[in-house]
């Protein structure tokens, strides 16, 4: 081409002679050259012509997509992500996820310098997460677990781990390490009873999701590896929430289940003492039989008074949404954990199909027979062990 052969501005469209023009730098590297039609500017554009900095190719700055501080040209933003956190742009496996939005590395390096692994006693999260097993549609029925745990005196004070860096230990074997899963499954609060340990808090899960999917075996061995216990502590509980959706679509279906639960309590309670591993002690303090439910038939006064009684009973209807079953003594012990679920199940999945009258008439041994058509082996075992069924 000679030097006065007229070019076309790839921008404006200005034509001028070659030697009037300025040619377009295209790096090696960029996938697609320019074709010979658009490798001149004008000098009126050349102000606007930048370099995108991931190939270093020269465009118009309208062409340019910009992040915080770098640009990129189309083709190159195809391998990119903008970090939600700082607006830059970065490479796709730069990147991770957080609040199901992408950061940058150096974004996730600060968030998780500022992440709180222990809240304090009174924090719930903004919203709960539901989780199902992967072939469950739409359950009713979730449960969520309060574990407390702890160490004795001597523990502690042997211990030379920071408490924030054990409790991201146990919070990654609950939840998984990557930001992502942040709190996704559960979280860990301080509580008023436990002198130097801390909750463990699930998010509403269904039965089967606990049972195949949080992995609960690891988690307690988490503990135990960190030098916490439960059971052995003496001040540590299991908690039990049940969704009220588990005991009705409507407040009069959920006021008759619910009173059935309670009126179980009360007829099983020497059985559920034994299954509980509770002390009198701390079934005095925590977790307390409450009185004169059966001299009511109403379901809805038995539930109006066993309300009004308070939060530290073996079965606590405060809650808005959930009712707490309070009565289990804490466990590391995967087996007497599972058994205690399984106890839970069989009672919000049977209370709902039988009468009141039948209710008053169910036995451990019928739960037993239940749990055998369930494969219910723990509940069934930990029974024999509590020797409260023959082995």
């Amino acid at each position: 081409m000679s030097e006065n052969t007229l070019v076309k501005c790839f921008h404006c469209g200005h034509e001028d002679i070659e030697e009037n023009m300025y040619e377009r730098y295209c790096h090696p590297s960029y996938r697609q050259p320019f074709p010979e039609s658009e490798n001149w500017h004008c000098e009126d554009c050349m102000d606007q012509i930048v370099k995108c900095d991931f190939c270093h190719s020269e465009f118009h700055s309208s062409q340019l997509i910009t992040g915080r501080d770098l640009s990129a040209c189309p083709e190159c933003m195809e391998g990119l992500i903008r970090c939600s956190e700082c607006d830059e742009l970065v490479q796709e496996d730069e990147t991770e996820l957080f609040q199901n939005e992408p950061i940058c590395n150096s974004c996730a390096y600060d968030i998780r310098k500022n992440l709180t692994y222990i809240h304090q006693y009174k924090f719930n999260p903004v919203e709960f997460n539901f989780h199902e097993h992967y072939n469950e549609n739409y359950t009713k029925v979730f449960y969520g677990i309060e574990l407390e745990i702890d160490k004795t005196e001597e523990q502690y004070n042997n211990c030379y781990e920071s408490e924030e860096n054990i409790a991201i230990e146990i919070h990654d074997q609950i939840n998984g390490s990557d930001l992502c899963d942040y709190e996704k499954y559960g979280y860990l609060k301080y509580d008023g009873s436990i002198k130097h340990g801390m909750e463990i808090v699930t998010h509403p899960c269904s039965f089967n999701f606990h049972m195949k999917d949080m992995g609960w075996k690891y988690i307690l061995d988490q503990c135990d590896t960190q030098g916490y216990s439960s059971h052995d502590i003496g001040t540590c509980g299991m908690h039990i929430h049940i969704s009220r959706t588990a005991f009705g679509s409507t407040e009069h279906e959920q006021e008759l289940n619910i009173a059935k639960l309670l009126l179980f309590f009360e007829t099983n309670w020497n059985n559920i003492v034994k299954f509980s591993r509770r002390s009198n002690k701390q079934i005095e303090d925590y977790c307390s039989r409450y009185n004169n439910l059966l001299s009511s038939d109403q379901p809805s006064e038995i539930c109006k008074k066993a309300k009004g009684s308070g939060r530290y009973f073996a079965v606590n209807l405060k809650p808005e949404d959930t009712v707490e079953i309070r009565i289990f003594r804490g466990t590391l012990k995967i087996e007497t954990f599972i058994a205690s679920l399984q106890f839970t199940n069989l009672l919000v999945e049977l209370l709902p199909g039988i009468s009141l009258t039948e209710t008053l008439n169910l036995t451990w041994d019928i739960l037993i027979q239940i749990a055998s058509e369930k494969g219910y082996n723990e509940f069934i075992e930990y029974s024999k062990i509590r020797k409260i069924i023959a082995e």
